[in-house]
């Protein structure tokens, strides 16, 4: 931008959005028109048009976006955002049941009136994000644009990377802007162990933790962390943290009739030429060599009808189980330190 001899304190410039020279009278119009230039949900604006504040206008929306940028809070005097975490051993199935309980609800909600004034949003109730293995606060920031344009149909990953110079600090200003922009409700980030193995490594998990704080602190939006127990040594190491991400700790099936219960749903399932009889003797070996976690249950199942058929057995039998064992090569720790076994949570 710079500036005319037309007039004094008069600056013009070419619109990128606008597509067309655009004439401004304060040095004030003209740092607000580069945010606006930069600010990926905006698609056109006018300037020197007074504002007049209607019920189509909310003046503390307004007031919350300049803060951001301004490094203020805004004078917001919300209460704090829900946050939380579900932690667990690899294979009792958290990902999988958060999917099922996240896809009862609709992600988005498109609103085009609200009381009786047209209102047009849409507002995005969760996002859902893995960890980033390096640890990066603006991988972070980058997959919850990405999982955001998945939600809502935009393009704001591709006007984010076309950015080659933005920081990360930039980046994670937009996605503050965008989560209030869009009203996002939940933010679920996944293998959070993830952290703790790159802070063991090089120590950069606090930027990461620190940005999802602000996150939460600046735009309200609850954050929910699901990993294994080895982030609990995340959570206890950060003193801030220790409050935040409280929430059930899950083991595995303990030897009871709910374990029972759920080897006969999966029993039936067996495609060798005879149906085995769910027995003590194999019962007792399951959960030995998969100690109760589910998905080596199912795996153990499974890869000793393969070995029946290899071995031209027309059933599953111990012997047979075992040699699956030994393919499958599974260990499972035989204690752990503390916890709900989802036997007390989940009926089958």
């Amino acid at each position: 931008m710079e500036k005319a001899n037309l007039k004094a304190r008069e600056y013009r410039f070419y619109s990128q959005k606008n597509q067309k020279m655009m004439c401004l009278h304060s040095t004030q119009a003209r740092d607000y028109a580069k945010r606006l230039e930069e600010w990926l949900w905006i698609v056109s604006y006018d300037a020197c048009v007074p504002l007049e504040l209607t019920d189509q206008i909310d003046p503390w929306g307004i007031r919350q976006t300049n803060a951001l940028f301004r490094g203020s809070d805004g004078n917001c005097y919300a209460t704090q955002a829900a946050a939380g975490s579900i932690l667990g051993v690899p294979g009792i199935g958290k990902t999988s049941t958060i999917r099922r309980c996240l896809a009862a609800m609709p992600q988005v909600i498109e609103h085009t009136e609200f009381e009786g004034q047209p209102f047009y949003c849409k507002q995005v109730l969760y996002l859902r994000v893995e960890c980033p293995s390096d640890c990066s606060v603006k991988t972070l920031a980058l997959n919850l644009v990405a999982a955001l344009d998945r939600a809502i149909g935009s393009n704001y990953l591709h006007q984010l990377t076309a950015l080659r110079s933005a920081a990360a600090s930039a980046i994670a200003a937009q996605v503050k802007i965008l989560c209030m922009t869009h009203h996002v409700g939940l933010i679920l980030v996944d293998e959070i162990q993830n952290a703790v193995v790159t802070a063991q490594r090089n120590k950069q998990v606090k930027p990461l933790i620190k940005f999802l704080v602000e996150l939460t602190n600046d735009t309200c939006t609850g954050v929910f962390f699901v990993g294994t127990p080895l982030a609990e040594e995340l959570f206890i190491s950060q003193e801030h943290l220790k409050r935040r991400p409280r929430g059930i700790r899950l083991l595995p099936l303990k030897p009871d009739g709910v374990y029972r219960s759920f080897l006969k749903q999966i029993w039936r399932y067996q495609l060798t030429p005879e149906r085995a009889e769910l027995t003590e003797a194999l019962a007792n070996k399951l959960y030995d060599w998969s100690g109760g976690i589910p998905a080596y249950i199912v795996k153990i199942f499974q890869e000793s009808q393969a070995q029946a058929f290899l071995m031209g057995k027309p059933c599953i039998d111990t012997k047979v189980m075992q040699q699956a064992i030994n393919l499958l090569a599974i260990k499972v720790p035989k204690t752990y330190t503390g916890g709900t076994h989802i036997s007390q949570t989940f009926f089958w």
